[in-house]
């Protein structure tokens, strides 16, 4: 997604097509891709103690279904 809103980015600008007063040259990003990017900061699988990561992958797994359980009870309603 990033290299998409670069491109933009680069083509609104260089066209000449943007106001930049009102920062038209920047391409909106979804809240669904600044959840996805804190949650993949917060599990972190680079670290190195494995133990952290699957407690993270599990507490992130278990808020995810809670999350889902709960919009499809309200879907219900």
């Amino acid at each position: 997604m990033d290299w998409i809103r670069a491109f933009y980015y680069l083509f609104m600008t260089k066209t000449g097509l943007a106001d930049t007063y009102r920062n038209e040259q920047f391409f909106p990003k979804l809240d669904l891709f600044y959840n996805f990017e804190r949650n993949m900061l917060y599990l972190n699988f680079a670290n190195p103690d494995k133990s952290n990561v699957a407690r993270g992958l599990i507490v992130h797994l278990n808020y995810v279904l809670k999350t889902l359980i709960e919009w499809l009870d309200g879907a219900e309603n």
